[in-house]
Formats: C-alpha cells, structure tokens, sequence
C-alpha cells in the first residue's frame, strides 16, 4: 500500500488487522467522526466558489441565449440605389404594408416591391428580401440579426431549441453513471477541457451551426461541472454544514436574476455574451485545483481515500494523529454499503430508487419551469434601477426561508414552501388580472424566491435520498427532468407574450400543487446518515442474503486474546482522546 507523505507511521498492517476485528458499527461510527473533523474549512469554501460560479456561468448562458433570439422588428435591406433614403422613405416607397392575425397593419418583414418594375413601368410585384435590417442599436448584433434567422430561416431557431431540449434530457444521466464509476473529479476535469475548447470555437465561429454545436456543448459541460461540484460539496461536508453550503451555492440564481435586470443589460450584444463566457470559464478552470474526489465515493480505495483526507486535513488545518487508522476501517465498512455495483437502470428499477427518482422529478420539473418563466415574464410596473432594486429584495426573502429549512424536517419545510409558493402564484395572477401591476410585480418576485428556496430543499432531499454510489446517477435524472420543465417554461413564456401573464401564473400555481401531491412518495431525510440510506436502498434491491452475518462471522473468527484486547481498548482510547483535541 503506497501511504501519502505525512502519514503517521503507527498506519501499519497491524491497524488494519485490528480495524477488521472491531465491530462494524464502531467502525462505521468512528469513520464518520473523521468526516466530520475534515468537513468544514477552506476546502469546503473553495468548492462552494466553484459550485457558485458554476451555477451563475449556466444560468447566465441559458438566460444570454433566450435573450439573444428575441424577436426584432427587421424589413427588407435597401439595395445601394436607394441608400440615400431614409427608413421611413425606403419603407413606404418600397415595402408592402400587410395586415396580421389580429388585423394590425403594418409593413411587410419579409417582402419588398420589385425595384425593377418600379423604376421601369412602375408596377409592383413583391419578391423575397435578400437581405434585412433590423432596429437596433448601431455596432449591436444579436443571433437573429448576425446570421438573419428571419422569415424562411426562422426554423433554424426551432431546430435549435428542439436540440438543446433533446440533449439536456439525455446526456446528463450518462454523465452521472460516468460519475459514479470513474469518480466525480474525473468528470468535472473532462467537462472543464470540453467547455473550454469549446467558448473559444463559438467566440470565433463564422457559421451558424457551428455557433450551435459549440453552445450545446458549453451547456452541457457547463452543468456537468456544476453538479459535480455541488455533490462534492455535500459529500465533503460535515452533515452540520452541508445545508449550509448548498444553499450559499443556490444564491448564484437569485444574482443572475438581479442582474438580468440591470438597465445596461437590456440589449444584450454577442459580443457581451463571448466576452462572459470566456472570462467566466478561464475563472472557473483556475479554480479546478480546489476540486478533490469525494471521501463517501472513495471508501475501500486505500490511496484514493488517504490521499483524500490528507488533502482536506490539510487545507482546513485539522491535526489527524493516530485518527489515521480510521482510514482503514474504511476498508472492513465498505462490504456493508456496497453490496451490488449500480447500474444506470437501477434507479428506474428499485423500487425505492424508482419511486423517489418520479416524486423527485416531479419536482424539479416544476421548479425549474417556474424559475425560468419568473425571470422572464413580468409585467412592467417598474424601470430602470427600481426594478434592480426590487429583484435585490429576493436575497432577504430567501435568506428568511432559511432558519425554517434549519429547524424543520425536509418535508414539512418543502411542503410549507410549496404551499406559500402556489399561494402566491395565484394571487399574482389574480392582481394581474384585475391590472394591478405594482402589486403583482412585488408579489412575483417573492414568488421567485419562495421557489428557489423549494429549489434549494428539493436539491438536498435528492443528495440525501440516493446512496453515495449512485448519488451523481439519480441527481442527473432529475437535472434532466428540470430541462425538460425549463424548455416547457420557455414555450409558456411565448404564450404570456401572446395572451396575458396571469394564465402562466395559473399553470405555476397548479404545477406547485400538484409537487405537494408527489411529496407522498418521499422519505424524510433530514439528520438521517448517508450509509443508513444507502443500506436501505442496497436491502431492498437484493436477492441474495445480505453480507452482514457473513461478516460477523469474519470477525468474530479473529476475535482477539486478552492482552490482544486490552491492546485494542487502549488504541481506541487513544483515538478518542485525539478526537476531542481535534473538535477542540
């Protein structure tokens, strides 16, 4: 066994021997003080920045990417004989007026007169455009002005989203299950390459679909890299800091949101985009060092797990001593946590796997449908400043939530949340309805706090429900169930644009009432042991007899003598004792 430099001499062969005729339980119990003397301290802080950084990056891109496929008022480009004219000249002389669905009048966007005809006999006869010009402002391109995706090209922006939507379904929960075999830094660091190479070949992308392929994959390496860091930040962690540091995590979504808002921000160009991207990337590649392999992942992996808790013992200043050979009662706990390797069908095929995976995706649906809709549909009862300013007042409303998660069970907070959420979903619609738009703004932006702060309980009940073995597999199935709500939510955004917010916020409302419903199938998960929930779900997916009198069996055959125990009760107390002085 190669031992990491540092490593106290007493870690001998002797230990592990020892370590494998003391009772599991103790083991098990001892091990799990270890994780928490290391869970808490600078390497935590460093994952948290990642995880954060990770989570504004995506939702910045997702955000960047609707705004950029906005809809701009365009018409036919004035060929060079006419360049004298001004707009509203070439309009009137040489594009159509045509009249819409509704019976608005207005000037043809796609069609012009034929110059010739005008010239020469002054007849009219309409032709395509061959090219267009759109209002906005000079030196500002967005994705529909710089590659004209107007008219006959519009379905290039349809086929776009049907792309994202596709692969934003399907490749996270092949990305989880890589995780769970290979390990969570492995893929964070294969995800860090992709996103990289892949913001520079959009940054200088000429063509369309290349512009699309290098975005679909900075999407998705992009959210790869965020889950992965904020599973390791909840492995990492003592379970007293765990909800602690997720959260701090999930504020990176209130953030983007304010600053979707700020007034400079309302005409976004492509070159802002790039110049993001690029330096946000470069940023969170810089802090890769910060990300370790998960201590719960790496259990019965002798120099994977050393090397490990070396590096957190390290970073966050905790003196280990003799406290070493708990590493190797790893080594007798794992027989007991593993049981089967997992496979990716095995969340959809465990019963109990299959039944938290829908009541969990149930919910992750809804609360990324409501995110995304919230932060893009709003009414315009404030401008400029103010509405920064009251998009800013969501940090206190989460942060208030906060103290109730601390304090309650998982399902009583999550439930309470729900309800306050669908509660005001329908009172804004409601004040929406009746043209009181002050009010339903405010009411709106509390909404979307409430809902991140379900978001934010229904992420630590999924890191809490899987076992660590197939923890990365269930949270990307639910991810991809989120990506499935947030492209429904951008289809309910083009319905709010054509009818009236208050129907959106209806459907939110009875989306959230119905997660109340799906809460049934879930198990309360708050102060329960990681390996206790992953034992559970080990039980109930075997056929064979558990490995737990086999064991017993083991190590009651190496049940030592007397002077051997005596030895044994001494190293404990010793252990105990080094224990006490690092909680000191």
């Amino acid at each position: 066994m190669n031992v990491p430099e540092g490593t106290p001499m007493e870690t001998t062969l002797s230990a592990v021997e020892l370590a494998r005729c003391l009772p599991p339980g103790k083991l098990r119990q001892e091990y799990l003080v270890l994780l928490e003397l290391v869970g808490h301290g600078r390497f935590q802080h460093k994952l948290l920045f990642c995880a954060h950084l990770s989570l504004a990056m995506v939702l910045f891109h997702y955000w960047s990417a609707h705004a950029l496929t906005q809809p701009v008022d365009h018409w036919c480009k004035p060929h060079a004989l006419f360049a004298h004219l001004t707009r509203e000249q070439w309009l009137n002389v040489s594009i159509p007026v045509v009249e819409d669905g509704q019976g608005n009048r207005h000037h043809s966007r796609c069609t012009m007169y034929d110059l010739a005809t005008i010239v020469f006999n002054g007849s009219r006869v309409e032709v395509p455009c061959d090219g267009w010009d759109y209002d906005l402002p000079d030196d500002t391109h967005t994705l529909i002005s710089k590659w004209n995706l107007v008219c006959d090209r519009e379905q290039y922006l349809v086929k776009t989203f049907a792309y994202y939507t596709v692969s934003g379904v399907l490749v996270p929960p092949l990305l989880g299950q890589m995780a769970d075999r290979v390990g969570r830094r492995p893929v964070v660091f294969a995800a860090l390459l992709v996103a990289m190479g892949s913001v520079f070949v959009a940054t200088a992308a000429d063509s369309f679909t290349t512009f699309v392929l290098a975005n679909l994959l900075i999407a998705i390496s992009g959210e790869a890299v965020h889950i992965m860091t904020s599973i390791l930040l909840f492995e990492s962690s003592s379970s007293a800091s765990r909800t602690l540091y997720i959260a701090a995590a999930q504020t990176a979504a209130l953030l983007v949101h304010a600053g979707s808002l700020c007034p400079w921000l309302q005409h976004v160009d492509l070159r802002l985009l790039r110049i993001t991207l690029v330096m946000s990337m470069v940023l969170l590649s810089l802090t890769f060092h910060a990300v370790s392999e998960s201590p719960l992942l790496a259990v019965g992996k002798y120099d994977t797990l050393t090397a490990v808790i070396a590096r957190l013992a390290c970073e966050n200043g905790v003196a280990l001593g003799d406290v070493w050979r708990l590493v190797h009662y790893a080594e007798a706990v794992k027989p007991l946590q593993v049981g089967k390797p997992f496979r990716l069908s095995d969340v959809l095929l465990l019963p109990e796997l299959r039944a938290r995976t829908a009541a969990l995706s149930v919910v992750w649906f809804w609360c990324f449908l409501a995110r995304f809709s919230l932060s893009q549909v709003r009414p315009s009862a404030f401008s400029g400043w103010d509405q920064l300013l009251l998009a800013l007042l969501t940090l206190p409303v989460y942060a208030t939530g906060y103290p109730l998660v601390i304090k309650w069970n998982r399902l009583t907070s999550l439930y309470m949340a729900f309800a306050v959420a669908s509660t005001a979903a329908a009172a804004a619609g409601l004040v929406i309805f009746y043209d009181c738009l002050i009010a339903a703004q405010v009411l709106m932006e509390v909404l979307f706090a409430v809902v991140q702060l379900c978001l934010l309980i229904a992420k630590l009940q999924a890191y809490e429900c899987f076992p660590s073995a197939v923890r990365a597999t269930g949270v990307t199935m639910l991810v991809a169930a989120g990506r499935l709500g947030q492209s429904v939510g951008e289809m309910l955004v083009d319905i709010a644009r054509l009818a009236d917010f208050w129907s959106t916020l209806l459907i939110i409302a009875t989306g959230l009432l119905a997660c109340q419903l799906a809460m049934h199938w879930l198990p309360e998960t708050k102060d329960v042991e990681l390996p206790e929930v992953q034992r559970e779900v080990l039980a109930q997916g075997q056929q064979s007899p558990p490995k737990e009198p086999s064991m017993a069996r083991h190590i009651e055959s190496c049940a030592p003598s007397a002077s051997h125990h005596d030895s044994t009760t001494d190293n404990r107390r010793a252990t105990k004792h080094t224990h006490s002085e690092g909680v000191n």
